[in-house]
């Protein structure tokens, strides 16, 4: 009986030995890696590839710090390396290409961007591609019958290297402000790749009535983003100057606002009261004594 419970217990002690290894060697395992790729077409036709790395630990999304991450840029026969950068403490990696950069094409003019991480000690190998089509987005701003007009046109190539338009698109109208961006109007391109958009008339600007307009084509599957701004005094004038008597704290020549002065002034009654009602009461006590 003795020899069967020293089994038992000699059992239950290598199952738990063998239970916390295989925990350990879990614990131990590179991490599975998410990615994320964007691509993004800015004013001077610079092409940005961004990437977002990170991963899972305990319900919360952690960033994948300091690893090398590649860029490359593919057609059906060729594979080109762009660049390789480390990600920063987001987990961002990214990679600026300069606007005369000529891509490898597939045959219906399309190149696959990939970005690659390789596996590590820590991490798993991670990889993530889209598949971006060179497009153009210009726009002029006109003023037509006292009306301030957006004129958007999109054009791209086609396989034997002619200009047409980008039909169906949608596209954003912007109006950029200190944290965001105010959103004008979102529109489709027509059959000309044109879309027209007519501007507020009543859209603060700075203290000289500038503002910046953005125009973007967000997300799109065979486009990616495409984004251009152009500055302009469209906007009505709106000062910011603190010579103004104004009841705010922020403005340095104004005074503190009323619902303060009234909070202080009752605060302070009320405490004056109460010190002069204790002075009342001890003298009282003094002359019964």
């Amino acid at each position: 009986m003795k020899i069967k419970n020293i089994l038992i217990s000699v059992s239950f002690i290598l199952f738990l030995i063998n239970t916390l290894a295989v925990a350990q060697d879990e614990n131990n395992e590179p991490k599975k890696v998410i990615l994320k790729l964007q691509y993004l077409k800015l004013n001077d036709g610079t092409k940005v590839l961004s990437s977002k790395l990170y991963y899972k630990e305990n319900k919360n999304f952690m960033p994948v710090i300091d690893q090398n991450v590649t860029f490359t840029a593919e057609s059906d026969s060729s594979e080109l390396i762009l660049g390789t950068i480390k990600s920063d403490k987001e987990g961002y990696a990214i990679l600026h290409i300069v606007n005369d950069f000529k891509f490898p094409l597939n045959e219906n003019g399309f190149t696959i961007f990939t970005a690659k991480l390789k596996k590590s000690e820590k991490f798993k190998s991670a990889k993530k591609s889209v598949e971006i089509k060179d497009a153009e987005l210009n726009f002029l701003l006109n003023i037509v019958d006292s009306l301030k007009m957006v004129d958007v046109k999109i054009t791209t190539l086609n396989n034997e290297g002619e200009t047409i338009p980008v039909e169906n698109t949608d596209v954003y109208v912007y109006v950029k402000r200190l944290y965001s961006l105010f959103t004008v109007e979102k529109g489709s391109t027509d059959e000309n790749g044109q879309l027209q958009v007519k501007f507020p008339m009543d859209m603060p600007g700075d203290s000289t009535g500038n503002l910046t307009v953005i125009v973007k084509l967000l997300d799109n599957d065979e486009y990616g983003t495409i984004e251009k701004s152009q500055n302009i005094q469209w906007g009505t004038v709106v000062s910011y100057s603190d010579d103004q008597h104004l009841r705010a704290l922020w403005a340095s020549a104004g005074e503190a606002p009323l619902w303060m002065l009234i909070a202080v002034a009752i605060i302070l009654l009320g405490a004056w009261f109460n010190f002069g009602l204790a002075i009342y009461k001890v003298s009282k006590i003094k002359k019964v004594a």
